[in-house]
């Protein structure tokens, strides 16, 4: 006789997925805070500087948020005894702009960059065609509407290398620049040249790629690391002192610099008083 399970089965809705992950808003850095900072960073010693492979604008909304909480519990945490730099505390914000000022300095390879950016400038707007001409023939049926929704679901600079190169193929297999096409054989045969381009000029991660560096390159990321250094110091003091206040509960008012990025919500705002009537 077969054994059956007590288990309890429960059917999970597909829309009970892991929710999609906010990415933190663009910052721009400032000149001003960089020269702030740099003789501090200048000062690390070269055993202690820490290489920032970091998010950096992700950091600096981690870091607003713990540097925040903490100043916002600053009567607590001086009934604590707790000896805090405050004055270092307050510069945190001043040090992360720094730090994403110098990190948009560094740019991996400036020509290939440059380079990759111009084919994408060409290569996007071609997909796009491609795109909506494939679309077109698949209503038709004279290609697979599942691979064409397949590469339409492409996101980014290596998607639309690699899309380029799909449509292209596609196109080809199943004869769609003849008459009466909205693309060419010479657009076809160029996207094909496009994203094979690209496809060698960007890696995986949609970073150029990193070929030999040039020695202001090195001094760029040398500036950048060491600010990054200073910044992990000002961090451990907000973190010294959220521990100290909230103990294990700490996690809940200040983040991990790369911790997940949360919005900030903002204050409601009291409705006026109805004016009276009558």
């Amino acid at each position: 006789m077969p054994r059956t399970s007590n288990a309890l089965k429960v059917s999970i809705p597909p829309t009970a997925s892991a929710t999609v992950e906010e990415a933190p808003p663009a910052i721009v850095g400032h000149f001003d805070d960089l020269t702030r900072h740099l003789g501090e960073a200048s000062g690390v010693p070269l055993s202690a500087v820490r290489p920032c492979r970091a998010d950096v604008a992700l950091a600096y909304y981690n870091a607003m948020t713990g540097r925040d909480a903490v100043l916002a519990a600053r009567s607590e945490l001086e009934a604590t005894g707790l000896r805090v730099d405050w004055e270092q505390v307050e510069s945190t914000r001043s040090v992360a702009l720094a730090v994403v000022y110098a990190a948009d300095r560094v740019e991996a390879n400036p020509a290939s960059g440059s380079e990759v950016r111009t084919l994408l400038r060409e290569g996007r707007p071609l997909r796009k065609k491609l795109l909506a001409s494939a679309r077109s023939h698949a209503v038709n049926e004279r290609c697979p509407e599942k691979e064409v929704e397949r590469i339409a679901r492409g996101r980014g600079d290596v998607d639309t290398a690699v899309d380029l190169v799909d449509l292209a193929l596609l196109h080809v297999e199943y004869k769609l620049t003849g008459e009466g096409s909205a693309v060419t054989a010479a657009q076809v045969a160029r996207a094909k040249v496009l994203g094979s381009m690209l496809r060698e000029r960007i890696h995986p991660s949609g970073a150029a790629r990193r070929p030999r560096r040039t020695a202001v390159q090195r001094d760029a990321e040398n500036v950048r690391d060491r600010l990054w250094t200073v910044l992990l110091g000002r961090y451990a003091l907000i973190e010294r002192a959220g521990g100290t206040l909230w103990g294990r509960q700490m996690p809940d008012h200040i983040p991990a610099l790369q911790g997940r990025y949360v919005p900030r919500r903002r204050a409601k705002v009291a409705a006026p008083p109805a004016p009276p009537t009558g």
